[in-house]
């Protein structure tokens, strides 16, 4: 069972102009704070290849993501296919990763909602994940909704 860790803000700007500021791939280390760079791999829509790199601690992450759902205006989803640390493959903490940004109309404005879906590998590791992860992540994700608002004001 996934652990999710989950932030939303409606936000007051059509999903036309949400869209243009987290579709590109190149672009999300503009909006989403746990990028440090990001870049498009190959493709376009779904089955696209992105890759962003982080760091955890004092420790550089690569991640290499597959786009998996991808619907203008409406969802942008992509799961982790392949993780290193320092250059070397990471733990596997989590099976699965998928994380997720989509738009659902709020009047004039726009609910952005950003979902990651992290399936642990047992249940150490799902500990690890709750006491480590999420908070991190989610603190993530409130200033990724508030990047969103100020970059497309």
């Amino acid at each position: 069972m996934p652990i999710e860790i989950k932030s939303e803000k409606v936000i007051p700007r059509s999903a036309t102009a949400i869209w243009r500021l987290i579709e590109p791939a190149a672009d999300l280390a503009k909006w989403l704070p746990l990028a440090e760079r990001s870049e498009l791999l190959s493709g376009t829509g779904a089955g696209r290849r992105q890759r962003i790199h982080a760091k955890w601690g004092n420790r550089a992450v690569q991640i290499d993501q597959e786009v998996i759902e991808y619907k203008p205006n409406d969802i942008l989803r992509w799961r982790h296919v392949n993780e290193l640390v320092d250059g070397r493959p990471a733990p596997a903490i989590s099976k699965e990763v998928i994380v997720s940004v989509r738009l659902e109309p709020a009047g004039t404005a726009t609910n952005v909602i950003l979902l990651s879906q992290n399936t642990p590998g047992n249940i150490l590791k799902a500990l690890l994940i709750t006491l480590m992860a999420k908070p991190r992540i989610r603190r993530a994700f409130d200033q990724a909704l508030e990047n969103i608002e100020r970059l497309t004001a």
